[in-house]
């Protein structure tokens, strides 16, 4: 059908030009749907989009007015959206997520022993009618499914009742990149590292030791764990786009409007947890910049960049302060919304902000790449 719209195009063009042949013929600007590019996004919340509000997805939080889907609507793009809020670095590739809570539904059959002579027939028969009856609801979408678990048997005689334990799993996150992916956004690690135990210790308990020692099981993860995930997800994207993608790895801005704040607050201060969650964050920061470097040397391309947010929300982050004015901040505080999962996410102006770093990000690219090939072709 695209090669049958071109083909009239083109015959169209031609007959104007017999018609008119002293005017200039104006070439079409539309972008057709083999023209149009495929963004695909990986990640977390900070990808998915918590805090930009008017959600297509309450189960993984999507929202089009995240990073990514402003993005590609400001490039004319195609956009899957693949993240999901709560996901770990480990979600990508090796393990499916669990996402909300798990459902437990009782049910009797009657199962007559005459046909099924032992419970674990008996068993067998009533997970296999509870699945047929799609006891555990409908799914959202084709990347989830239902992990089915039979618990609390209790047979007696012709009758079987159980407890059938339905939980919900978003599917592998690379699952939805493949050669035809030309951009790929992603931001991961918060959860790995423990971001919202973080914030409930500091800014909620805001009790020091316990603090400190969340914040440096953090920086244990972050050190030891997250460089070879986010390597292996680095590699995996590499593989299923078959070297296709140019990779935008989008780092967090700075949760805290400052590095200085003592808790407890008053006369008795004497932890600056704000000083060792921004050295965290910096950390992570130079860590990606390393996995970045190491990629466009493995793949010997410029196809991997990492894309620096927190000059744009240097000191628009959440006032730590127990009652600390929040107009100026660009996160939603704790506290800040009925919706928990909105808490220390950015809201719709620190989501604006994002996209238009990543766009100015992504357009310096790619304006880069098309200067060089014009050279090239000169």
């Amino acid at each position: 059908m695209k090669s049958s719209a071109k083909f009239t195009a083109a015959i169209a063009a031609a007959a104007l030009a017999l018609i008119l042949p002293t005017a200039a013929v104006a070439e079409d600007s539309s972008t057709t749907d083999s023209e149009r590019e495929l963004i695909v996004q990986l990640g977390d919340s900070y990808s998915s989009g918590n805090g930009a509000g008017d959600y297509v997805d309450e189960t993984c939080w999507r929202s089009p007015h995240n990073y990514g889907q402003q993005v590609a609507d400001a490039l004319d793009a195609d956009y899957l959206n693949a993240a999901c809020s709560g996901a770990e670095t480990r979600h990508f590739v090796n393990e499916e997520q669990e996402v909300g809570s798990a459902k437990l539904i009782t049910k009797t059959y009657r199962l007559p022993r005459a046909t099924f002579p032992t419970a674990a027939a008996q068993g067998e028969e009533w997970l296999s009618r509870m699945i047929a009856a799609e006891a555990c609801g409908p799914l959202p979408g084709a990347e989830y499914s239902w992990d089915y678990q039979l618990t609390a048997p209790a047979p007696a005689g012709d009758l079987y009742t159980a407890t059938l334990k339905c939980q919900m799993k978003h599917q592998t996150q690379i699952n939805a990149v493949t050669p035809a992916a030309d951009k790929v956004f992603l931001t991961t690690g918060g959860n790995d590292a423990g971001f919202v135990n973080i914030a409930l210790a500091c800014m909620v308990l805001r009790q020091p030791e316990f603090c400190k020692s969340t914040i440096n099981k953090g920086v244990d993860v972050m050190q030891n764990q997250v460089p070879t995930d986010l390597f292996e997800v680095l590699q995996a994207i590499e593989e299923a786009s078959a070297g296709n993608a140019d990779v935008y790895v989008v780092n967090y801005p700075y949760l805290l409007a400052t590095d200085q704040y003592l808790i407890p607050e008053g006369r008795r201060a004497r932890y600056n947890m704000a000083a060792d969650i921004y050295q965290l964050q910096d950390n992570y920061d130079q860590l990606q910049q390393q996995l970045v470097a190491k990629m466009n040397e493995l793949t010997n391309s410029d196809r991997y960049h990492f894309v620096d947010m927190k000059p744009e929300f240097l000191n628009r982050g959440i006032n730590p302060y127990f009652r600390g004015d929040q107009s100026e901040s660009y996160f939603v505080p704790i506290l800040g919304s009925m919706q928990f999962v909105e808490w220390v996410h950015p809201r719709p102006v620190g989501w604006d902000t994002e996209a238009r770093v990543l766009l100015d990000a992504v357009t310096t690219v790619d304006n880069a790449r098309a200067a060089k090939t014009a050279l090239a072709n000169n």
